[in-house]
């Protein structure tokens, strides 16, 4: 398991971390591959053992709004509820990068709440992050205007790649926003005179 946050967490019950990768499938997916899709069902929890995951729902014949990410040494929430209630999944999930991904059956994650009180600690901690990422969400969506969630949008993309480059086109800015690539691209343009940011071919510079 890498060094991330939930290594610091666990540090203190290695057997939880030994438990972890025994009963844990383990696989790998490329960019942009599809883990989770709406509607379907869920009979583990996804832990990020490295890499990013992108977090989004649609309505039918809409765009997928975005909703957070779930960062290497976190889970996801949704899948563990939706496993443990037996109901299907109500996003869709999908790697932003490179990505290993630990599938831990329901069952064992549900036993892991008895035995490992530091496992139940983390849980709860998931929630209250999802929980305010959500808000957040609503927030961006209701009172912002498009601009400002565009440079929210590429700020925190920046944060979580490390990088002030940001390798992405209008198309997906627009996509991610719910928006029109035109409007996306008119902003960008206006960004870039204003020196906030550099336009490149696929990639954005954040100056």
């Amino acid at each position: 398991m890498k060094n991330n946050e939930s290594t610091v967490l666990f540090k203190q019950s290695p057997g939880l971390v030994e438990d972890l990768h025994e009963h844990s499938i383990k696989k790998q997916y490329s960019k942009g591959s599809i883990i989770v899709k709406e509607s379907s069902y869920a009979n583990s929890v996804l832990f990020v053992n490295r890499g990013l995951l992108k977090v989004s729902c649609s309505r039918e014949g809409e765009k997928d709004v975005l909703l957070y990410y779930i960062k290497a040494g976190e889970l996801s929430v949704l899948s563990f509820l939706g496993g443990i209630q037996g109901e299907k999944s109500l996003v869709n999930i999908e790697s932003e990068k490179d990505s290993e991904i630990f599938f831990l059956p329901i069952n064992q994650a549900a036993y892991f709440m008895r035995k490992y009180p530091l496992w139940w600690d983390y849980v709860l901690k998931m929630f209250m992050v999802r929980y305010e990422d959500l808000l957040n969400a609503v927030t961006s969506l209701s009172l912002k205007r498009i601009d400002e969630r565009l440079l929210d949008l590429l700020e925190s993309k920046a944060r979580l790649s490390q990088s002030n480059t940001v390798k992405i086109t209008h198309q997906q800015l627009a996509d991610e926003l719910v928006t029109a690539r035109e409007v996306v691209s008119r902003l960008l343009k206006q960004l870039a005179q204003e020196e906030v940011l550099k336009m490149g071919r696929s990639k954005i510079t954040l100056l």
